[in-house]
């Protein structure tokens, strides 16, 4: 009987009590702010990095950072285009 009262508890948990997600932050200013992050990290690997491999890898991360990091600022300035006019 012990055990089917765990198996309940168990199942009232899973279905019944539901913990809410912890929030993020994804403000666009947040956003930019880890795209910059995310470009200074490809660009410190380059640094560091001697291997033909690991070196496109970098040059790819930069790449992949530098449009990321083009279209949020593009993101930012046409929300602030909007909410000033």
């Amino acid at each position: 009987m012990r055990n089917d009262t765990k198996y309940w508890k168990c199942l009232y948990r899973l279905f019944f009590i539901k913990e809410s997600p912890p929030q993020k932050d994804y403000t666009e200013e947040r956003l930019l702010q880890k795209a910059t992050e995310e470009m200074t990290n490809a660009y410190n690997l380059l640094s560091r990095v001697e291997d033909p491999e690991m070196v496109e890898y970098a040059v790819l991360t930069i790449k992949a950072a530098e449009i990321r990091y083009g279209y949020l600022l593009k993101q930012v300035k046409a929300s602030r285009a909007c909410s000033l006019g």
